[in-house]
């Protein structure tokens, strides 16, 4: 009786296979080199898992066809978009002058935001909005399209990603009007609302709790990232993408993600004794995902972290990004200038450092501590008496 040979699914593109130290099998996603340097995708550590692995991969591997297909792809290929459609917009937007003078950081996440603009249900029969002729779109629909965006899937309120898509389309049909004649922009004057400040900070006992658990978890990396991000306010991306390269003997050489300004961030003695442990070679990442010099994708790094948090019982609402915050403003309590926070932070606006450093009363009675310390050390001019004189 013969056996029937059970058929392996193929492997996916770009999915490599290794195996490791212990002997285990690992999967690693290792797309190529352009669709890297677009920011449609980056290299990741994807588990020992198959079922998982492949999945990923797959989902990965669509994100560059999509891209290679609007990008890159033969123009007869293309799927045909009617002429006035909002995805023809953003179409054109994307392939113009003004998105490609962005940065690289700020494209990646436009084209998140576009696709979902394009696959957003509208109406009583979820008709897509990227099907929308954009000549029908009036300012009161916009307002309904604002109000979808605000909710999440899980229903969750996401003010601040709304109004960022609305600012997105305001740009998008600023150029419609240009380049369609389009009479109106109904994306002008959106009525959209601010969401509060974010005002969470990392008390110092929060911050010991949570890197002890990290490393009883074996989770070295991760209370690295956690004294990285405390002691020097980067922003998460520059913390997880930080190589030992950037690391000098006082400062953090860093080239901000978000605006590409370099700042040097002077080396705490306290940190400084947690990146003196294991250091590695100038090309090699700071934080290592699974063991291998591949950094943490965001949602990996955001996954672990929350999984370390609630196992050392900490609240939900801390976040990693809550490090920047809590070290912006420590500086700001002992006396800092704005220009000097500015210069650690990276920040190019007043503005936008007023999201991360809050009014506080002791700052404004120390101001008034320091007049009066002024005031006493100046020398009071003495009252001549006039019976005397």
């Amino acid at each position: 009786m013969m056996t029937k040979k059970i058929k392996m699914p193929k492997k996916p593109r770009y999915l490599a296979i290794k195996t490791l130290s212990d002997q285990k099998t690992a999967y690693y996603y290792e797309p190529p080199k352009d669709a890297i340097a677009a920011n449609i995708v980056e290299r990741q550590a994807l588990g020992v898992d198959w079922e998982r692995a492949t999945a990923r991969a797959i989902e990965l591997n669509e994100r560059i066809d999509e891209w290679r297909k609007h990008e890159k792809g033969n123009p007869h290929l293309r799927e045909q978009v009617p002429e006035f459609s909002v995805k023809k917009l953003c179409s054109d937007y994307l392939e113009s002058n003004n998105f490609q003078r962005l940065k690289d950081n700020t494209k990646r996440d436009y084209r998140k935001k576009i696709k979902e603009i394009e696959e957003l249900p509208i109406g009583k029969n979820s008709l897509p909005l990227g099907k929308v002729d954009i000549r029908q779109i009036m300012p009161s629909n916009a307002d309904k399209i604002y109000s979808l965006l605000k909710i999440g899937k899980k229903g969750q309120l996401r003010v601040t990603h709304a109004s960022g898509i609305m600012r997105i389309l305001r740009l998008m049909f600023n150029l419609a009007k240009k380049w369609y004649d389009l009479p109106q922009n109904p994306f002008e004057n959106p009525a959209l609302e601010r969401q509060k400040r974010r005002t969470v900070s990392w008390e110092d006992d929060q911050l010991e709790k949570f890197c002890e658990t990290a490393l009883s978890m074996n989770l070295p990396s991760i209370y690295r990232a956690a004294m990285i991000a405390r002691e020097t306010g980067l922003r998460v991306t520059d913390v997880r993408t930080l190589k030992w390269g950037n690391i000098q003997d006082e400062f953090i050489e860093v080239l901000m993600s978000k605006t590409d300004k370099t700042v040097w961030v002077p080396i705490s003695p306290k940190l400084k004794e947690v990146l003196g442990v294991h250091r590695g070679n100038s090309d090699d990442y700071v934080l290592k995902t699974d063991g291998k010099n591949l950094p943490y994708t965001e949602t990996r790094i955001s996954q672990i972290f929350a999984k370390v948090r609630r196992e050392a019982g900490l609240p939900a609402d801390l976040q990693m990004r809550d490090f920047r915050g809590t070290m912006l403003n420590e500086l700001a309590d002992a006396g800092v200038t704005e220009d000097e926070l500015m210069a650690i932070s990276g920040h190019m606006h007043r503005e936008t450092l007023k999201h991360y450093v809050h009014p506080r009363k002791n700052r404004s009675s120390e101001a008034f501590a320091k007049l009066e310390k002024r005031r006493s050390s100046m020398e009071t001019p003495q009252i001549m008496d006039d019976t005397n004189s």
